[in-house]
């Protein structure tokens, strides 16, 4: 909608722009803000990119007023959710947000993502075994970085060519290409603001349609011998598969299921007696009280069907509200080392996610005077990361 109202303003014709396309441009920005922030931002670079062709242009005042009314209709139907955000942003100041601060890394995953993703290099080494996991992930980022050129090239020789031909799509590539460098521009304004980062790869995802858009107009107008083409289109077929393939392979793997299972072993006693399980991940724990839930039989209460899970937040309390949903299975705190002191006799579990067996929580734990029984660690596939599930004797004074 964006792109035919700027098509529109550039007409010589003199004819008014729709009023159905300022209410389904300013509707489904509003339906994208309410999605996501970065959805947001990408409805903002939007609404800014019509905006500065107004000025541009020297619009008729009907269309300035037009759009005035669109904008204002989105801030209105936006603003319940404005303290909601403003909130999470007050939450986010001060690095106490949980993506870790841009590296190199994280930099080439911001670059690199619409061809290769994190979790490919991990299907490498499930797919083709250990030997080739060191070789392939390498391999897929040359073939990555190629590509990338290869893009850049394709969308600046197109646009030129739209250019001199004067054709209508001219707007398509610079607009794509505009829109999807803008997001991280602004991501990374916000993360310098709040002083934490809040740019993830993942997040991307919302701008890759308009740049898929600008490449595909920029490779069709694009004057080139079919075999680069032909080369071009194998390369990305084959990135397109190995990355499905791997996704696929990841999230169905058996072994997802290993700390689940583990969990459930140990939180019960050879007598039958359950042990209060701790973690500082939501994603096991949620799983396992939706597990004991759904599991259990008809009339049971969620005590009786499983584990006592206890979510450890450690960040902020704002999680808590979210997984209420799960009481009485699951339960919430900001302070693991109150609770577990407050244990009776006996043995607790301490799940954690990406922390090794000498965890900070395990130390100040042992520091209380619990000791370690055992410990084991699992890796789990589709979340691409390890497990470590240690079992605590509480103090005999306790």
């Amino acid at each position: 909608m964006m792109l035919r109202i700027v098509y529109a303003l550039r007409q010589k014709s003199g004819e008014d722009v729709p009023l159905s396309w300022w209410l389904a441009f300013g509707i489904s920005s509003f339906a994208a803000a309410s999605l996501h922030y970065y959805a947001l931002l990408a409805a903002f670079m939007l609404n800014l990119m019509v905006l500065i062709e107004l000025v541009r242009v020297r619009a008729p005042r009907r269309e300035a007023l037009r759009f005035a009314v669109s904008a204002v209709l989105q801030v209105v139907l936006y603003a319940p959710w404005l303290s909601t955000l403003l909130a999470k942003m007050g939450d986010m100041t001060g690095g106490r947000f949980w993506i870790a601060p841009l590296g190199v890394k994280s930099l080439v995953q911001l670059v690199l993502y619409p061809l290769v993703t994190p979790a490919m290099s991990v299907g490498a080494a499930r797919l083709f075994g250990d030997e080739a996991s060191a070789l392939l992930p390498g391999v897929l980022m040359v073939v990555a970085v190629v590509l990338t050129l290869c893009a850049t090239g394709c969308l600046l020789a197109g646009n030129i060519a739209l250019l001199k031909s004067g054709e209508r799509p001219a707007l398509a590539p610079r607009r794509g290409a505009v829109l999807y460098l803008g997001i991280i521009a602004l991501g990374g304004a916000v993360s310098l603001a709040l002083g934490t980062m809040v740019l993830y790869y993942r997040y991307l995802v919302i701008a890759l349609p308009p740049l898929m858009l600008a490449l595909a107009v920029g490779v069709c107008t694009m004057r080139a011998r079919g075999g680069w083409r032909a080369l071009a289109g194998a390369m990305l077929a084959v990135l397109a598969l190995f990355q499905t393939v791997s996704a696929v392979e990841l999230a169905y793997d058996p072994a997802n299921s290993a700390v689940r299972d583990a969990v459930l072993d140990v939180a019960y006693t050879d007598d039958g007696e359950r042990r209060p399980v701790l973690s500082n991940d939501i994603i096991a724990l949620g799983t396992l009280a939706t597990h004991e839930l759904v599991d259990g039989e008809a009339g049971e209460t969620a005590p009786e069907l499983g584990p006592e899970l206890v979510y450890a937040d450690d960040i902020s309390g704002y999680w808590s509200a979210a997984y209420d949903c799960f009481d009485p299975a699951l339960a919430c705190t900001e302070d693991a080392e109150a609770l577990a002191s407050s244990a009776p006799d006996g043995e607790i579990v301490w799940l954690s996610r990406n922390q090794g067996e000498d965890s900070a929580a395990v130390k100040d734990l042992l520091e209380c005077g619990f000791t370690k029984v055992d410990a084991q660690t699992i890796w789990s596939p589709y979340e691409r990361d390890t497990y470590v599930i240690t079992l605590l004797r509480a103090p005999e004074s306790r």
